[in-house]
């Protein structure tokens, strides 16, 4: 099967519907067929720290741009939901043994430090990612 890169898209093309796209006008103008081998390797999975770019209008991988504020900033809140919820979900049954006066003096213990935890979450500013001091999980 025949595959195409395009450097001013940072992306592949499919030969076998190069007509469709011929009749449409839009096939891109420097688009230059590569190996098969080229495409398994460029169209998977990058390398750590690496994304797809260009060089001599062929595919290679070249280190990914730093993350900006915002994307950091982004990423700090999904840690603090993931870390949220796992934290609701150890402190429910803890909390429920509590209620019921079944709670052993350990389970009152992991409930203790579940709570604290998920009260050190609530506290953090995500505005100031990356440079945050996440507390320790319990667990």
């Amino acid at each position: 099967m025949a595959y195409f890169f395009t450097a001013g898209e940072i992306g592949f093309y499919d030969g076998a519907i190069k007509d469709a796209y011929d009749m449409a006008g839009t096939w891109p103008g420097d688009a230059r067929e590569i190996s098969d081998a080229e495409h398994a390797i460029y169209s998977g999975q990058p390398p750590q720290g690496k994304v797809l770019g260009a060089e001599n209008g062929l595919p290679v991988w070249v280190d990914a741009p730093p993350l900006t504020q915002q994307e950091q900033v982004l990423l700090a809140e999904s840690k603090r939901t993931v870390s949220r919820s796992e934290a609701d979900t150890a402190i429910a049954p803890l909390q429920d043994a509590l209620d019921l006066e079944m709670a052993t003096d350990e389970e009152k213990a992991k409930l203790n430090a579940w709570k604290k935890y998920r009260v050190l979450l609530s506290r953090i500013d995500t505005s100031t990612a990356p440079d945050i001091n996440w507390p320790v999980s319990p667990a």
